[in-house]
């Protein structure tokens, strides 16, 4: 708990979620149906999360959001122009900094992920009942 993930394991992860899918192709299901297990390597799943997150980046310096049904939503959102005052030793202005206007990244978490926090939460409550006993 409390880890980052970062990409390698990231990739070991959607790997173990993969190795047993199996993809139907064929054309007419009575005559012709053949089934392929795909083994996904870490090679392919690395090349698809990089393209993936560059397709994000992409897409947010069009100005567009991504919006991943029940996962989440990534919008740019603006910013205005603002000022910021810095006081430094006897509440005097040394510091005045322009920050000109920008875009930040917005996100907004979908059902999924908000249920994940939730049951982060319970199994947190159980884990903190259970050793307080």
């Amino acid at each position: 708990m409390n880890r980052t993930i970062n990409r390698k394991e990231l990739i070991k992860t959607v790997s173990a979620l993969l190795n047993k899918q199996r993809i139907v192709v064929g054309g007419n299901k009575e005559n012709y149906k053949r089934k392929y297990h795909l083994k996904y390597n870490q090679k392919i799943i690395d090349t698809i999360i990089a393209a993936l997150c560059e397709a994000i980046a992409i897409t947010i310096e069009n100005g567009d959001t991504i919006w991943i049904k029940n996962y989440f939503k990534i919008e740019p959102k603006y910013r205005k122009d603002t000022v910021m005052k810095a006081n430094g030793f006897r509440n005097t202005n040394i510091n005045t900094n322009f920050i000109p206007a920008h875009y930040i990244p917005k996100f907004i978490p979908g059902n999924k992920i908000k249920e994940a926090c939730r049951n982060l939460t319970d199994n947190m409550r159980e884990q903190n009942q259970l050793h307080h006993k």
